[in-house]
C-alpha cells in the first residue's frame, strides 16, 4: 500500500495552549505528550533548525536497515523453533492478561486509571493493552464512560512497555484514537482535534504499517469533521476509510464507513449521492445480523429521500422498516422514528403529524438535544405555515425563543443568529416555508454544536 492510502491527510488546523487543553491534561483526560506535540509543531513553524532537526529525526526513526534475501531466509527457517520455544510463555502472558483485565474491569470506570497508575508495574503487559482496546472499541459509541476509562488504561500501559513489544506503536495510536472520538462524542472538538493529531504523529514516530489502525483513524476524523461542518474533508476521510477496510475485506467495517459517508451527503444537501451511498452499504448487511446497522443505513436513506420529494417511496421504506425501529429500547431511535412519521405525514394527516413533531421536539429537549429540538421546530413551523396556522406558527416562536435564551451556552453564536433572525421574519409576518427548509438544511451543512458542559 502506498503512503498515500496508508497515512491519514494532514490536518492543517493550527492547534494552540489553551487553559481548557491544560486543564485537560491535568485531568488526565488528555496525556502529557499532547502540550509537547503542540510546543513541537510551534518550533518548526517559526524555526528553520528545528523543523530540520524533527525531520531528521523522524526519517531516523523510519528506516529499516535491510539484511538482503539471506535475512528472511534466517528468520523463516527458525520462526518454527521460536514459536515453539515461546508458546508456553505466550500462553502464561496471555492468562496473566486475562486476570489483570477482569482486574480492571471490575472497578468503578471512575477509578481504573489511577489504579493501573499506581500499579503500572504489575500492568505492564502487552496483551493487557490489546484487552483494553478492544473493549474500549466495543463500548464505543454506546458507553463513553467505558470508552474513557478503557482507553485511557491502554495508553498508560502502552507507554511503559518495552519498544520491542510487537505492535507497541499501533496499539499506543489505536488507544489515542479511541480517547480522541470520547472526546469528540463529548463534543470537546478541540480535545478531539489534539488527540487526533496525537495518533496521527504517533504512527509516524512509531513507525506503524498497520493499515486497519489507519482506516480507523481516518473514520474518527471523519467524524470529527462531519460534526463541526466540514463536509468535504469528512468525505474524503470516510470514503477512504471504506476503500482501506474493503480492501481487507472487512466488510462490516466498510460498511459502517459507507453509512457514514451517506449521512454526510445528506448533511451536505447531496440527496441522491447519499441515497447511492446507503444502498451500497446496504448490498454488504444481513437485516438480521446487522440489525442496527441496517437501521442507520435505511432511516437516513428514508430522508433523503423525502428532501428529494419521493414521499411516497419514503413512506414505503418507512412502513417496511417498522421492524427495525421496534427492535431497539432506544429513546433516540423512539424520538427519530416519530420526528420522521411526523415528516411523512405532513400533507395526508397534518393533525397526526403535529401531534408527533411536537412529541418528538419535547422528547429531544428532555434529552437535552436542543440542535434536534431546534430542527424539529423548523420542521414544525413549515407545517403551520403550509395549513395556515398562524396562531400556533406564532407561539412556537415564542417557545423556541425562550429555549434560545436558556440554551445559549450549547449553540453556536453563527447558529443562534441564524435562528433569532428567523424568529425576526416570523414576528413580523414574512416568513416563507422555502426560507424555513433552507435555514434546517443550512443548520444541517454546519454541524452539530457544543453540547451542554462543553469548555472548549
Amino acid at each position: 500500500m502506498s503512503s498515500d492510502e496508508t497515512e491519514p491527510a494532514e490536518d492543517d488546523t493550527t492547534l494552540h495552549v489553551t487553559r481548557e487543553l491544560l486543564q485537560a491534561i491535568n485531568e488526565g483526560r488528555l496525556p502529557p505528550r499532547a502540550l509537547v506535540l503542540i510546543g513541537l509543531e510551534h518550533l518548526a513553524s517559526v524555526c528553520p533548525q528545528c523543523r530540520a532537526e524533527l525531520a531528521r529525526y523522524r526519517e531516523d526513526r523510519r528506516r529499516v536497515t535491510y539484511a538482503g534475501p539471506e535475512g528472511f531466509d534466517h528468520t523463516f527457517r527458525n520462526l518454527e523453533a521460536l514459536l515453539e520455544a515461546h508458546s508456553a510463555e505466550i500462553e502464561a502472558e496471555g492468562q496473566r492478561a486475562d486476570a489483570l483485565f477482569a482486574e480492571v474491569m471490575a472497578l468503578p470506570p471512575a477509578d481504573r486509571q489511577e489504579h493501573v497508575k499506581a500499579k503500572i508495574k504489575r500492568y505492564t503487559v502487552g496483551l493487557l493493552a490489546r484487552r483494553l482496546i478492544d473493549a474500549a472499541r466495543l463500548a464505543t459509541p454506546a458507553d463513553p464512560p467505558a470508552i474513557q476509562s478503557l482507553a485511557q488504561c491502554a495508553f498508560e500501559v502502552c507507554e511503559r512497555l518495552s519498544d520491542q513489544t510487537p505492535d507497541r506503536g499501533g496499539m499506543m495510536a489505536e488507544a489515542v484514537s479511541l480517547l480522541g472520538n470520547y472526546e469528540r462524542l463529548m463534543a470537546q472538538f478541540e480535545n478531539a482535534r489534539v488527540l487526533f493529531r496525537l495518533a496521527q504523529a504517533t504512527l509516524s514516530e512509531e513507525g506503524v504499517t498497520d493499515p486497519m489502525v489507519y482506516a480507523e483513524l481516518d473514520s474518527f476524523r471523519a467524524s470529527l469533521a462531519r460534526d463541526v461542518g466540514r463536509l468535504e474533508e469528512a468525505a474524503r476521510l470516510a470514503a477512504r476509510a471504506a476503500v482501506v477496510y474493503q480492501g481487507l475485506a472487512e466488510v462490516e467495517l466498510a460498511a459502517k464507513c459507507g453509512i457514514q459517508l451517506g449521512y454526510i451527503h445528506y448533511q451536505a444537501g447531496e440527496y441522491q449521492d447519499g441515497v447511492r451511498a446507503l444502498e451500497r452499504a446496504l448490498r454488504h448487511l444481513d437485516r438480521e445480523r446487522d440489525m442496527r446497522l441496517v437501521w442507520c443505513a435505511r432511516h437516513n436513506q428514508t430522508l433523503c429521500l423525502v428532501e428529494l420529494g419521493e414521499l411516497v417511496v419514503a413512506s414505503q421504506h418507512f412502513a417496511e422498516d417498522q421492524p427495525l425501529y421496534a427492535a431497539f429500547d432506544d429513546a433516540s431511535i423512539r424520538l427519530r422514528r416519530d420526528w420522521l412519521a411526523g415528516r411523512l405525514l405532513a400533507v395526508s394527516a397534518p393533525d397526526e403529524a403535529v401531534k408527533l413533531l411536537q412529541l418528538a421536539r419535547a422528547g429531544f429537549l428532555a434529552e437535552r438535544s436542543v440542535y434536534d429540538s431546534v430542527l424539529v421546530s423548523l420542521d414544525l413551523a413549515q407545517l403551520f405555515m403550509q395549513t395556515e396556522r398562524l396562531g400556533e406558527l406564532e407561539h412556537l416562536a415564542v417557545e423556541l425563543s425562550q429555549v434560545l435564551r436558556v440554551e445559549a451556552a450549547t449553540l453556536a453564536p453563527e447558529t443562534l443568529a441564524i435562528l433569532r433572525t428567523v424568529l425576526a421574519t416570523i414576528a413580523a409576518g414574512t416568513a416563507t416555508v422555502r426560507l424555513l427548509s433552507d435555514t434546517a438544511a443550512m443548520l444541517r451543512r454546519r454541524g452539530r454544536p457544543r453540547r451542554p458542559g462543553s469548555t472548549n
